[in-house]
């Protein structure tokens, strides 16, 4: 699978970090530290893309991405 930047949106609300990708419906996750709310995002992107697959269903395309990191601080 080709490699692709995603945008990823992340709050902090003093206790956990989220992490988000606006692109895909559904993905998001949490954690104790920025970086690992962005392990635990890859994991259920992964698996999201998966389940789409085991579904038939065409994931959403991503032709051209412009990266940028937003931190919002609750």
């Amino acid at each position: 699978m080709a490699r692709r930047k995603i945008h990823i949106v992340y709050t902090f609300d003093g206790r956990w970090w989220t992490a988000e990708a606006p692109f895909l419906k559904g993905a998001y996750s949490q954690g104790r530290t920025r970086d690992s709310a962005r392990r635990n995002l890859m994991g259920a992107i992964r698996d999201l893309l998966a389940a789409y697959a085991d579904l038939g269903v065409s994931a959403p395309t991503i032709r051209k991405v412009d990266v940028e990191l937003t931190d919002l601080v609750a």
